[in-house]
């Protein structure tokens, strides 16, 4: 097997100022060429080690790639978005229209509806009366039973005395 490198190439070109390395080249979404120091993230001066150089050049390249990539698909989802809204524009218009047309046609009157008188079964009227015994009120009549001493007792009553 041969020993190839299968590192892409970066465009522009790579190069010593006073000792620093430097890189001139135009990135993505850039219209004009441009040198740039290649300093490692916190650092005032550029890099004196090539490797390293090389590695911020392509963090550098790859940043810009991501950050074209980003600006593209904003674009394309604010060109989406407008589509959108011209649809709902579109659509609401059609709606108001219909509003505006069952306002101004004529409602019928409705009509009187004849509602028949609810019909009314006579119901059994049912007497009550109290305990003699316990003193419990509301007991039917037809509950209460007279004893010999001619009392009358509520059914539990009744039970209790025949116990």
């Amino acid at each position: 097997m041969s020993n190839k490198s299968f590192k892409a190439t970066l465009p522009g070109t790579i190069h010593q100022k006073n000792s620093r390395w430097w890189w001139k080249t135009k990135l993505p979404g850039e219209t004009k060429t441009k040198d740039r120091a290649l300093k490692p993230n916190g650092a005032q001066c550029a890099t004196k080690d090539p490797k390293i150089a090389e590695k911020i050049a392509r963090e550098m390249w790859a940043d810009a790639i991501r950050a074209e990539a980003e600006v593209k698909i904003r674009a394309g989802m604010a060109e989406e978005i407008n589509e959108l809204k011209a649809q709902f524009k579109e659509k609401l218009e059609v709606y108001k229209q219909i509003v505006e047309k069952a306002k101004t046609e004529e409602e019928p009157e409705p009509e009187e509806k004849i509602i028949p008188e609810a019909q009314t079964e006579p119901t059994e009227t049912v007497t009550t009366a109290t305990c003699e015994c316990c003193g419990k009120q509301d007991v039917p009549e037809s509950d209460l039973v007279s004893i010999d001493s001619g009392q009358r007792l509520c059914p539990e009553c009744l039970k209790m005395l025949r116990q």
